[in-house]
């Protein structure tokens, strides 16, 4: 049997000394080897069953892991409606500037914090018509080329630049002289006045004691004089106490009042209940007064003759509207007298011819026979 070929020998006449070489690397990691089979021919042999046991025997020992609470599903953000479009008018200003930050606030998915950057392009594109479209679309052209630095660092930069523009141009005085001329109408609530003050109060820069000046100025003079009475010598002390005090004594005169309100409706316990009489329905007593019998002539149809006539004016039979008892008809009594008139003097004439005796025939003369 012939020897396996040497592979060192197509290196030609270097062949021993690379051969050599890889003898002396190989040479350390055989001793490596031989070493590890002499340890693992003392090692203690184990079956799969002991292997398994110890195992299990280690994870008793070790203490439960707290498991991780599954993800609470995520609540669905509320659906909130697009901001109306600015076209420039100032008294829409502060308005359309909550409605844009409310679409931020119920929607923090499509406006995350900290990107200011699409919140301000977001309000921009609401802004059309007018002086005001012209500003929107410059001051967007601007953020949106890469070129260019932004004008607006932050949206609230954008916020305060918009309300320069388009903002009142004193809003502290004329947020002063409107609730200067702020009171309590005949049917408003201390709730809505409240609301409508608190309105202006932030933009007026008065301090606490002008505040409270101007809210106790506008309320009702009886609620004002009920606070005064009810005080035992002490007024509230800030604000905020003279409007839960205003509000308090508005609800319970609400309720006073809705509680005389029930009282009044409330049937009597001492008065019996009415008994329902049924209403019988009204009946004309009948015309005892004799009825004038004309004279009987040649114009009266229920002389002799006109039992079957028809009045006009009543339209029943048996008489003429002349006699007739019930209400007149004005508007075609005359007319009807007339006709009537006609109509007796054409049946008088009538009924004369037929009662005409008709006369014999004489005979013919002798002299024609």
């Amino acid at each position: 049997m012939d020897a396996p070929p040497n592979p060192f020998d197509q290196f030609g006449e270097q062949g021993q000394a690379i051969q050599a070489v890889f003898q002396a690397l190989l040479q350390p990691m055989q001793q490596q080897v031989a070493q590890l089979q002499q340890q693992l021919a003392h090692q203690p042999v184990f079956n799969a069953q002991q292997i398994a046991q110890a195992i299990a025997e280690a994870m008793a020992q070790q203490p439960a892991q707290p498991q991780a609470p599954p993800n609470p599903p995520q609540p669905r953000e509320p659906k909130a409606a697009d901001p109306p479009t600015f076209s420039g008018n100032r008294n829409e200003t502060e308005s359309f500037i909550r409605s844009v930050r409310t679409c931020f606030q119920l929607n923090p998915s499509r406006f995350p914090p900290g990107d200011d950057a699409r919140r301000i392009i977001f309000a921009l594109g609401f802004i059309q018509g007018g002086t005001a479209g012209v500003w929107a679309n410059n001051h967007t052209n601007a953020m949106l080329d890469p070129e260019v630095a932004d004008p607006f660092v932050t949206f609230q930069a954008f916020q305060d630049a918009f309300e320069r523009a388009f903002g009142s141009a004193d809003r502290a005085q004329k947020a002063r002289t409107d609730m200067a001329a702020l009171k309590m109408k005949p049917g408003d609530t201390v709730e809505e006045y409240t609301t409508s003050f608190e309105s202006l109060a932030n933009h007026t820069g008065y301090n606490e004691a002008a505040h409270i000046e101007a809210y106790r100025a506008g309320l009702h003079n009886r609620i004002v004089e009920k606070i005064y009475s009810d005080s035992n010598g002490e007024l509230p002390a800030d604000l905020e106490a003279w409007k839960t005090k205003a509000r308090r004594l508005n609800n319970l005169h609400l309720e006073f009042k809705a509680l005389q309100l029930r009282d009044t409706r409330a049937p009597s316990s001492s008065n019996p209940p009415r008994r329902l009489l049924s209403r019988t329905p009204f009946t004309p007593a009948p015309n005892t007064q004799p009825r004038a019998t004309p004279a009987s002539d040649a114009m009266d149809v229920d002389g002799g003759r006109g039992r079957n006539t028809r009045c006009y004016n009543c339209g029943k039979i048996g008489h003429i509207a002349k006699y007739c008892t019930e209400p007149k008809n004005f508007r075609s009594v005359r007319a009807a007298e007339i006709a009537e008139v006609v109509h007796a003097v054409l049946t008088e004439e009538r009924s004369r011819k037929e009662e005409k005796p008709v006369e014999a025939v004489a005979d013919f003369p002798n002299n024609q026979q």
